[in-house]
C-alpha cells in the first residue's frame, strides 16, 4: 500500500484533519482530526473524503434536539431508512446479528432520514437497498438501488456464514443444501437461523408467509390479497418470492398450471 494522501489541514464539514493515524483492517487510513465543537475523533479518509462523517457526532445530536416532522414517516422510502438503521442499531431486531452484529453501522450523515432521502432518492420499481460491499457500512459510495437477483449476486461471493463449526461462502451453502443462492439469501434477509434457512421446505413455509404484506406498484397489501386481485393462490406467490423471484414477476407472471377452482 503506498503512502497515504496529505490531507492534514483539510476541512470537511465540520472536521478538521490533523495527522495520520495509521490503517484499520476494517476502515483502512485513519486521521485524527478536531471538529469546530472541540472534540477529537479518529475518522477513515474514505469517509471524510465520500463526506460519509462530516462531525465528531454533535451534528447528528443537534439535530435530534431540533428534530421538525418531514411529513414521510409513512412513505416506502422512510420504512427502507428506519430497516436499515434497526438492522444495524437495534440488538432486538430479526437480524441484527447479521448487521450491527457484525459490526455493520450507518454512517453520521445518513443517521439524519433527509440526507438519506436526499443521497438516494425515491427507490426504483422491484428494486432494493443494497451495499456494494457486504462487509462495509451504509453511506453513500458503498450503497445502490439493486434488483433481487443482483443483491443475491453480490452477497453469495462475498458473505461467509459458518454453521456446526464449518464457514463456507452463501453459494457454496446453497449448492449443498440443494437450494438456489437467491432463495437462501432471501431468507437469511429475513433473519431466519441458518439451520432452519438451509433445511426448510419451501412448499411448508409458503402457506405460512401467505399473510406477510408486500409492497408491489406502490401499493401494500397482504400477499393473499394480491392473489385474489391476480387470480393466483398465495402459495405460488410466497413460492416465488421464496425462491428469490422479483416481487413484481412473483405476483403478475401467469401461472402455467391450473390454479384450483378455475374453470377449465
Amino acid at each position: 500500500m503506498g503512502q497515504p494522501v496529505n490531507i492534514a489541514g483539510k476541512r470537511f464539514g465540520k472536521l478538521v484533519a490533523l495527522k495520520y493515524s495509521g490503517i484499520s483492517n476494517k476502515q483502512g487510513r485513519l486521521w485524527d482530526c478536531i471538529c469546530d465543537c472541540g472534540n477529537t475523533c479518529q475518522v477513515s479518509y474514505g469517509k471524510l473524503n465520500h463526506g460519509a462523517t462530516i462531525s465528531c457526532g454533535c451534528v447528528y445530536n443537534a439535530h435530534r434536539r431540533s428534530i421538525k416532522p418531514h411529513g414521510m414517516s409513512k412513505t416506502p422510502i422512510y420504512r427502507i431508512w428506519l430497516g436499515m438503521r434497526e438492522r444495524c442499531e437495534k440488538t432486538t431486531h430479526h437480524a441484527y446479528k447479521w448487521y450491527g452484529g457484525r459490526g455493520i453501522k450507518v454512517c453520521e450523515r445518513w443517521q439524519i432520514f433527509e440526507n438519506f432521502y436526499a443521497d438516494m432518492g425515491e427507490r426504483p420499481e422491484g428494486m432494493s437497498l443494497d451495499r456494494k460491499d457486504v462487509n462495509g457500512d451504509y453511506e453513500p459510495e458503498n450503497c445502490r438501488w439493486a434488483t433481487f437477483e443482483e443483491q443475491a449476486n453480490n452477497t453469495r461471493s462475498n458473505l461467509i456464514l459458518e454453521h456446526m463449526g464449518e464457514k463456507l461462502t452463501l453459494s457454496q451453502w446453497a449448492k449443498r443444501a440443494g437450494i438456489q443462492a437467491s432463495t437462501l439469501h432471501y431468507r437469511i434477509k429475513k433473519g431466519w437461523p441458518l439451520g432452519r434457512a438451509l433445511n426448510a421446505s419451501v412448499d411448508t413455509y409458503a402457506n405460512r408467509d401467505s399473510k406477510r404484506l408486500i409492497e408491489c406498484r406502490g401499493r401494500t397489501q397482504r400477499i393473499t390479497e394480491w392473489a385474489r386481485e391476480v387470480g393466483l393462490t398465495a402459495t405460488i406467490i410466497s413460492q416465488r418470492i421464496l425462491r428469490g423471484w422479483d416481487v413484481e414477476a412473483a405476483i403478475f407472471t401467469p401461472s402455467k398450471r391450473p390454479v384450483k377452482g378455475d374453470k377449465k
